[in-house]
């Protein structure tokens, strides 16, 4: 069997697995990477030394800070209280709020991970969508896909983003000057979309309290702190080349920062 056939094989049994759900991800991906190294090396397309090379450690270390950092934010609360503050600026006003919601997730997925903003504005769509009399279910997909759109917002904004970053060389204006337009575009085509959301018409001053909007913060301080270190972080990061430091040794600083600063358990 030819290389290009096993490489084949592998690569249609990997993607089975992942549809399938049999076993983690992660379980998949270090099967596909053993199976890789094995073929791979007796095949003599490459030798056991260049493994290491091939792992880029760098990348991975920069995706592992990055993931961190996105999950310290999350837990602050800053994503539930920007949400909430946003609906009680709103109101009960249905159209208004998809439109929000949609601006929201968009901006969300480029700060942070697609699972744990999904996670975040899935809990807060529900919520606001039984309060304001909003159908959640379309609404709730839209913002699934425009969770892609808000990836590419930014270099560390989703793991292609930062591998195609890293290995290219691209900096924070180079890559906003490609995407930004495209993000614009497509965020323009699902609020268009968004009409086809429904709504009930019957959101209801009464049911629109600030009681039922209130948020729950683990912590005042840690939310602050998290908050700073975060934007210091972006700000670093988008400075790294006149910095004159490398984005994952920026990033780990920021992840020590936080770890001691920011009052989170780790």
């Amino acid at each position: 069997m030819t290389p290009f056939t096993t490489f084949t094989l592998i690569l249609v049994v990997i993607v089975l697995l992942l549809v399938a759900e049999i076993e983690h991800r992660a379980v998949v991906a270090i099967l596909a990477a053993v199976l890789s190294a094995y073929f791979g090396i007796s095949y003599g397309l490459f030798k056991p030394a260049d493994i290491i090379e091939m792992m880029n450690v760098d990348t991975v270390l920069f995706i592992t800070g990055v993931l961190i950092l996105f999950e310290s934010i999350s837990r602050s609360g800053l994503f539930d209280v920007v949400g909430m503050s946003l609906a009680r600026l709103i109101g009960p006003r249905p159209r208004a709020l998809v439109y929000a919601l949609i601006a929201l997730t968009t901006l969300f997925s480029g700060i942070s991970s697609n699972v744990t903003v999904m996670l975040v504005m899935g809990n807060i769509t529900l919520r606001l969508a039984a309060l304001a009399g909003v159908e959640a279910e379309e609404l709730v997909i839209l913002e699934c896909l425009q969770t892609n759109v808000g990836g590419l917002l930014l270099p560390l904004s989703s793991v292609p983003a930062l591998i195609v970053s890293t290995k290219t060389g691209l900096g924070f204006a180079d890559f906003l000057r490609v995407t930004g337009p495209l993000i614009l575009i497509l965020t323009a085509l699902a609020l268009f979309y968004s009409s086809r959301v429904r709504t009930s018409g019957e959101a209801g001053g009464a049911a629109w309290k600030r009681d039922s909007l209130r948020v729950h913060v683990i912590s005042s301080t840690a939310l602050y702190r998290s908050t700073a270190i975060f934007a210091a972080f972006l700000t670093a990061a988008s400075m790294s080349d006149l910095i004159g430091l490398n984005l994952t040794l920026i990033t780990f600083i920021f992840v020590t920062a936080t770890f001691l600063l920011s009052s989170l358990d780790p």
